[in-house]
């Protein structure tokens, strides 16, 4: 394991986001929004989990610890759900860019979650977790987003490696 497999799993991550939100994109704001049987209510719900996953991570990987996570209330619409998206990618990838092996594989992560309990994990772990995270709220919404007509076609890691 070294940071050049981060880089590739964090890439192989915006891909397959990007052609869920595009398949997202085809559905009409109502399905989007309408209750469903997932963790969080809603695909729009569950998309907004997803980024908020990705912020509150990458809020920790720089030693802040926030006390929340952000709600769908705070990111209302696909669009600007794209937007802040897209606009956060950038300062991911530039801090996975930033490590070396050494960090990937040493470095100690400290951070409180968001009821306040402290945790050490080391960073690795918290962005395989990350990547984890992503799979498994990209296959809830592909499931929901494919039943209602709009499948974003295989998401398999090994079709991202094919593109590549």
């Amino acid at each position: 394991m070294d940071a050049a497999y981060f880089r590739a799993l964090f890439d192989y991550q915006y891909w397959a986001r990007d052609r869920l939100l595009a398949a997202v994109g085809q559905l009409a704001e109502a399905d989007c929004l309408a209750p469903r049987p997932m963790d969080y209510g809603s695909i729009h719900g569950t998309l907004v989990h997803a980024y908020a996953a990705d912020v509150i991570w990458h809020s920790r990987w720089q030693g802040v610890s926030p006390t929340s996570m952000l709600s769908p209330r705070d990111v209302p619409s696909l669009d600007a759900l794209v937007a802040r998206w897209n606009e956060h990618e950038q300062v991911v990838r530039a801090f996975v860019e930033g490590l070396s092996d050494e960090d990937v594989t040493t470095r100690v992560l400290d951070y409180r979650n968001t009821e306040g309990k402290a945790w050490s994990r080391l960073l690795w772990q918290t962005m395989a977790h990350l990547i984890n995270h992503g799979t498994n709220h990209r296959s809830e919404v592909a499931a929901a987003a494919t039943l209602l007509g709009h499948s974003p076609g295989d998401l398999d890691m090994i079709v991202y490696f094919n593109t590549r």
